[in-house]
């Protein structure tokens, strides 16, 4: 209400975005593979950059930048990024930003 109420218009971050992806599987295939420019299933730097800058306002993110995006993503720790490093790493990002009375807890089975 305060940002709208002084016409500031809040965009959401890189993070923000692929959580929001994350919803359905398809969508997230679908901006996994627009991001791999060559189409290997690898995402490469340049492809990240090209992805991150629209949340950069339009500036290309410094290598140091991409380099921690894919260490938020790259679950194996390799340092290349297939479609099933992204879904982890995205659904890492989703569960640390939801609040922890939103998780599922029904597997939870009480106290022994």
């Amino acid at each position: 209400a305060f940002a709208r109420r002084y016409g500031i218009e809040l965009t959401e971050s890189w993070q923000e975005h692929l959580v929001l992806q994350a919803d359905t599987l398809g969508k997230l295939r679908q901006l996994f593979d627009e991001i791999d420019v060559n189409h290997d299933g690898r995402l490469t730097a340049w492809g990240l950059k090209r992805f991150a800058k629209q949340f950069y306002d339009g500036r290309e993110p410094t290598d140091k930048q991409v380099a921690r995006i894919v260490e938020r993503l790259d679950a194996r720790g390799d340092g290349v990024l297939t479609f099933e490093d992204f879904q982890q790493g995205i659904m890492a990002l989703a569960s640390a930003c939801t609040p922890e009375f939103r998780h599922d807890h029904s597997t939870f089975s009480g106290v022994d």
